[in-house]
């Protein structure tokens, strides 16, 4: 069955991860004002890739996606939706696709559970493992096509955040603004948002909230309602 959002929906028979929480954080987040080119690394269904072209009519979104049944899905949901002529997905690993023009916005939903067990499904394992995409080669890839006054955002787990920061300082990516994302308030956050880019800043910081004790949150309902048919 699709899921259905406002502008668009997502056919996702056969990917091996599901629409989630954290896509559509990243999605309604990431900030491409101003940017024309916009990279989505390892887009699974085309989930945040499609969010990007709802929100910035100008916007050139390319996709990559290295397994092939995610591929095949993301072209489809693509293909649907009112953003055509300005998606496209390309079946490749990052660490293999080279392009001469470089994006003014790169975001990625990644796979990032190197210490967990591998699951016995190896499109879902390959979609969860930072093994199929260890954090030198992501962070290499993204310093290769970022253009110098691009920004380079992404989702982690809390604790895979501090470490994640410090490689991409030796990749001369910059940590700009976060978001510590906690899923109920006064719980400890689970969950980052991290801006990065080629110059050092002052970091902003601020706290979201998914969930209070009435359901879900102020904040998170405004980030996310120009998505969700539910708000």
């Amino acid at each position: 069955m699709d899921f259905q959002f406002k502008q668009f929906s997502i056919k996702q028979d056969q990917a091996s991860m599901k629409i989630g929480t954290d896509g559509v954080l990243l999605g309604s987040w990431a900030g491409a004002a101003g940017a024309k080119r916009a990279l989505d690394v390892g887009t699974g269904t085309g989930l945040i890739a499609l969010m990007l072209a709802q929100r910035f009519p100008e916007l050139q979104v390319t996709a990559i996606e290295p397994n092939s049944a995610a591929f095949h899905e993301a072209l489809e949901n693509f293909r649907r939706s009112p953003w055509e002529d300005r998606l496209s997905c390309k079946k490749i690993r990052l660490q293999d696709f080279e392009n001469e023009v470089k994006y003014d916005l790169i975001v990625s939903n990644p796979p990032f559970y190197a210490a967990e067990t591998f699951s016995a499904d190896p499109g879902r394992s390959q979609a969860r493992h930072s093994s199929h995409l260890p954090v030198p080669d992501f962070l290499r890839g993204v310093n290769r096509l970022l253009s110098e006054d691009g920004r380079f955002q992404v989702i982690l787990p809390e604790q895979s955040a501090i470490s994640f920061i410090l490689q991409a300082g030796t990749f001369n990516l910059f940590l700009q603004k976060q978001v510590l994302i906690s899923p109920l308030t006064g719980t400890p956050p689970n969950r980052r948002m991290l801006s990065l880019g080629r110059n050092r800043s002052q970091t902003s910081q601020r706290e979201l909230s998914i969930r209070d004790p009435n359901g879900y949150s102020v904040e998170y309902r405004n980030l996310t309602r120009g998505f969700y048919t539910m708000f």
